[in-house]
């Protein structure tokens, strides 16, 4: 009787530890863009400057530049990381070995038939690398005519990134 609870317990146990790993997945190319407002010291001009050499030296180029709403939008190629792709690919090898072998025991099977699942993994690292390319855009929408107030829409990364390598406060709601 304790054998058939120990292994529901660890049958449950590794299930959860599966769940957590598909979230995990979903999570490594899930979009995040967010919206900040931010005020420089800087006079307009070179913070619009600043900013374009900013983006335009992350690989990003104008594709909307709006005088009269004060808005411009940047695109750019989002590239997958390979540490990320390798770790994913570990990480599901790991949890669908461990959910392999638990149901091999399970079931009173041969150890080395639990590892099967494990040889899917190179699937997980193949579906973050496809879908963590992509194209990106950063939208600035300057507050005001006279002010260095501004707004960015762009990926939380990016946001990270810019306000390290500008003069830029960020305003919070």
């Amino acid at each position: 009787m304790s054998d058939r609870v120990t292994l529901a317990s660890v049958f449950f146990i590794t299930l959860l530890l599966v769940i957590g790993l598909v979230f995990f997945i979903r999570g490594s190319f899930k979009d995040r863009t967010t919206t900040q407002e931010f005020e420089s010291d800087l006079d307009r001009p070179t913070l619009i400057t600043q900013l374009q050499d900013y983006f335009r030296n992350r690989a990003y180029r104008v594709i909307e530049n709006d005088p009269t709403q004060q808005r411009v939008v940047f695109e750019g190629i989002v590239a997958p990381s390979l540490f990320l792709a390798i770790f994913v690919v570990t990480l599901a090898a790991t949890g669908l070995g461990c959910l392999g072998l638990v149901i091999a025991i399970a079931t009173e099977s041969s150890p080395q038939l639990g590892l099967i699942p494990a040889v899917l993994a190179p699937l997980a690292g193949r579906l973050y690398w496809q879908k963590a390319q992509r194209s990106e855009q950063v939208t600035l929408q300057f507050t005001a005519a006279d002010r260095s107030d501004f707004t960015v829409t762009a990926h939380r990364d990016e946001l990270i990134t810019l306000t390290q390598s500008l003069p830029l406060r960020a305003i919070e709601p």
